[in-house]
């Protein structure tokens, strides 16, 4: 009968081979009203601040403010370039003055948080000024991940890393439109954080940097969210599979030896 020690031997060769190359297995992560397509359309100039209006203008977000002013969606046609936007509509938020904070947050469980996982949080923003508004504005973005409603990874972005620039047509100055740009925040968890098994929310936030009371708006469309589990060192994975190959190799040859 011929031995079947030869073939197991093939198979362990290989299961080291792709020990040393893992795939990569990115989950995506449900964020419902990603793209801010579902609820009424809210206005610019309507619609003052009222959480209590969150699932009428920004279902499945819940909404906070340091301002009256108003959020709510409005068509993505009115940038130049959608880029990296997601259907006809986005997401806005108004802060009116210096120092004003409006934050949008994922209004249920993204899940529980897993160790050994890393997290990627990917949001399409547009310059913090828009098509119709006659200031220049300087808005700081914040994007977070949460642990039970607490932040445990955040990242800035600033109105000027995103292309364009808007002025007033009014003024005489015409229209630069902007385009939406991807950010990404990543966040990798150990296996012995003391957030795992936590509720995952995701939020984001922008505040008002400019001196003096000159308006700015949060845009964002197109969120999403990635988790991927890490894979188990590689080295490790090889010692036990090269372990399996010497054993079967020694008895292989000890069968060779008696036969």
């Amino acid at each position: 009968m011929k031995s079947k020690l030869p073939n197991l031997l093939t198979a362990l060769t290989a299961a080291a081979f792709l020990a040393l190359n893992p795939g990569v297995h990115a989950v995506s992560v449900t964020v419902p009203n990603f793209s801010f397509e579902d609820g009424q359309t809210g206005t610019y100039f309507t619609n003052q601040f009222d959480p209590t209006d969150n699932a009428t203008y920004l279902p499945d977000w819940t909404v906070a403010s340091t301002s009256h002013y108003p959020y709510g969606t409005q068509a993505t046609s009115q940038f130049g370039n959608a880029g990296s936007s997601d259907g006809a509509r986005y997401g806005f938020m108004e802060m009116p003055f210096a120092g004003t904070t409006s934050s949008m947050t994922s209004a249920a469980s993204l899940g529980i948080i897993q160790a050994d996982t890393t997290y990627t949080l990917t949001v399409a923003l547009a310059n913090g000024g828009t098509p119709i508004d006659e200031f220049g504005n300087t808005l700081n973005y914040t994007l977070s991940l949460l642990a039970d409603g607490s932040s445990f990874a955040s990242k800035n972005v600033l109105d000027s890393q995103i292309p364009g620039t808007t002025t007033e047509v009014a003024q005489g100055g015409g229209q630069t439109l902007n385009t939406f740009t991807d950010f990404s925040l990543i966040f990798t968890t150990g296996n012995s954080d003391p957030i795992i098994g936590d509720d995952l929310k995701i939020e984001i936030s922008g505040t008002n940097g400019v001196i003096g009371s000159v308006y700015s708006y949060m845009n964002v469309d197109n969120v999403r969210l990635t988790a991927d589990a890490v894979p188990e060192p590689p080295v490790l994975t090889l010692m036990a599979s090269s372990a399996g190959i010497l054993t079967l190799g020694f008895l292989f040859v000890a069968r060779r030896k008696t036969a």
